[in-house]
C-alpha cells in the first residue's frame, strides 16, 4: 500500500527552518496582515509570474471572493465542471448565482470547450476552469472563448500550483487564479489558507478590501466584506515550503514516470498528459 502523503516526514525534513520561522512570528507579536503575509504574496506572485497576489483564509474563500470581485450575483450563471470538489460550485452558490455544468474531456478530466460553448446562455457571467489533479485545462482556447464573449475567467488552481499551459503558469491566465494551501496540497499550510492572483490592480485592491471586512483603513468600511485573512504563522510556514516547491513538483513528476513504467501493459488507464505544459501531479489517478 502507498499512503497518500506523509506530512510528519515533511515536517521532520523542515523542522529547523519551520521552528525558526514560527519563533520569528511569535517574537514579532504581529499575527494578522503583517510582513510575513506581504512577503509571501510578493514571493508567490513572482514565482507564478503574476502582478498581484492576495492571500486569504482558504481556497474556498479565494473562489468566493474572486466571484464577488467580479460582480457575480443573483440571477447570474457561472459555467464550471461537475468533476471537482464541492467548493467550486459552493462558491458560486454563496453569491446567489447558479452553477451550470459543462462536461469534461475524458482523457484530462478538465473542461471540454465544445461542452462549454453549449452551456453558455445570456445569463452567463463567468467561467471557472478547474485544473484537476494538477494539469491545466485548455487555457489557450478557453481564455480566447471567454474574452470574445466578455465572460470573466476564473481558474481553480487548488490542485495545480506549478502546472503550466505552454509556459504560462496556472493562475496567470484568467482574471483571477484561486489557490488552496490545505495541508494535503503540493504547497500546503499547517491549517487552512488560500490565495487569489490577478493582473488587475483595481481588482487586487477590491480583493484586499473584501478579505478585511470591506475596509482599507481602520474602522472605515466601504463595502460588505468578510473576515478572510491569512494569518502570519501560516504565511511564514508557506514561505519556508515555497522555496522547495520546484523540487517537490519535479519529484512528483519523476514518481509519476516510475508509476507509468511499472504499470505499462496493465489494464489500468493511466493519466493522460496533454503535452502543452507541465503536470504538477497533485494526484496520479487511475
Amino acid at each position: 500500500n502507498l499512503s497518500m502523503l506523509d506530512l510528519a516526514a515533511e515536517q521532520r525534513e523542515l523542522s529547523a527552518e519551520l521552528e525558526a520561522a514560527i519563533k520569528g512570528v511569535l517574537a514579532s507579536g504581529h499575527f494578522i496582515l503583517g510582513p510575513e503575509g506581504a512577503a509571501f504574496e510578493t514571493e508567490l506572485a513572482a514565482w507564478l509570474g503574476v502582478a498581484h497576489a492576495v492571500a486569504v483564509a482558504s481556497g474556498t474563500d479565494a473562489l468566493h471572493l474572486a466571484l464577488r470581485a467580479a460582480g457575480v450575483g443573483p440571477g447570474d450563471e457561472v459555467v464550471t465542471t461537475p468533476f471537482t470538489f464541492i467548493a467550486t460550485a459552493e462558491a458560486i452558490s454563496y453569491c446567489g448565482a447558479r452553477p451550470v455544468f459543462a462536461d469534461i474531456d475524458p482523457a484530462t478530466f478538465n473542461l471540454e470547450l465544445v461542452s462549454l460553448e453549449r452551456a453558455v446562455t445570456p445569463k452567463t457571467r463567468a467561467v471557472i476552469a478547474v485544473h484537476l489533479y494538477g494539469q491545466c485545462a485548455d487555457m489557450g482556447a478557453i481564455s480566447v472563448f471567454c474574452a470574445e464573449r466578455g465572460l470573466t475567467l476564473i481558474e481553480d488552481c487548488a490542485q495545480a500550483i506549478g502546472a503550466d499551459w505552454q509556459g504560462r503558469r496556472a493562475g496567470a491566465w484568467g482574471a483571477f487564479g484561486c489557490f488552496s494551501f490545505y495541508p494535503t496540497k503540493n504547497l500546503g499550510a499547517y491549517g487552512d489558507a488560500g490565495l487569489i492572483t490577478t493582473g488587475d490592480a483595481r481588482l487586487a485592491e477590491t480583493l484586499r478590501m473584501l478579505r478585511h471586512h470591506g475596509s482599507r483603513a481602520a474602522y472605515r468600511h466601504e463595502m460588505i466584506g468578510y473576515n478572510s485573512r491569512l494569518d502570519e504563522l501560516q504565511a511564514a510556514i508557506l514561505r519556508v515550503k515555497l522555496r522547495r516547491l520546484d523540487g517537490w513538483n519535479a519529484a512528483r513528476r519523476a514518481h509519476a514516470g516510475q508509476y507509468r513504467s511499472l504499470l505499462a501493459g496493465s489494464a489500468c488507464v493511466l493519466p493522460a498528459e496533454h503535452g502543452h505544459g507541465s503536470h504538477a501531479y497533485h494526484q496520479f489517478t487511475l
